[in-house]
């Protein structure tokens, strides 16, 4: 019979693990996926007792299950996450000019999400202008969807090419 961790006086092995100053673990990733936290005081008081389940009073943390970064580029960007369960998402958007190109040269960015239903596809954009000056763009969409929907965030010049930086979040909400 096997040894499994995490069971009788086999401790669950941790895969990274975060502690406090006197060495307590506070939070940790365990090799089989699941996480570890006992401890955390937010400054609202409230505490996370432990896992698993759900103690009174937990404190539920927003998850960005995907990032991009493109400071200062040329290139189109795209970023896409497939959802692992029926939740909400925000995906949080900034754009910014660098004062170059022509007031008529735009970025387009489009927030697409599809569900198993390939009719069922939103799609929302936001437009950033080029030219002297820097011009922002910031956006939250918040989206609610379904398992297994891909949702996808990209750029493209509608016009020349310009340089702009772009950050987008996409985040599950708790």
């Amino acid at each position: 019979m096997p040894i499994e961790e995490g069971t009788n006086n086999i401790p669950q092995q941790a895969f990274t693990q975060w502690n406090d100053p006197a060495g307590t673990k506070l939070i940790a990733l365990n090799r089989d996926g699941t996480i570890f936290s006992q401890g955390i005081e937010f400054a609202n008081g409230t505490i996370i007792s432990g896992t698993p389940g759900v103690p009174p009073g937990a404190v539920f943390i927003p998850i960005i299950q995907a990032r991009l970064d493109a400071p200062s580029t040329t290139a189109v960007q795209s970023i896409s996450f497939t959802a692992t369960e029926t939740t909400m998402f925000a995906t949080s958007v900034f754009l910014e000019s660098e004062g170059d190109g022509l007031d008529t040269d735009t970025v387009v960015g489009t927030l697409t999400f599809q569900e198993d239903d390939p009719t069922d596809t939103h799609t929302f954009t936001c437009v950033l202008h080029g030219g002297a000056g820097e011009n922002i763009v910031m956006e939250t969409y918040p989206v609610l969807v379904e398992v297994g929907t891909v949702i996808t965030f990209s750029t493209a010049f509608s016009a020349s090419v310009f340089t702009y930086s772009v950050s987008i979040r996409l985040v599950q909400m708790p």
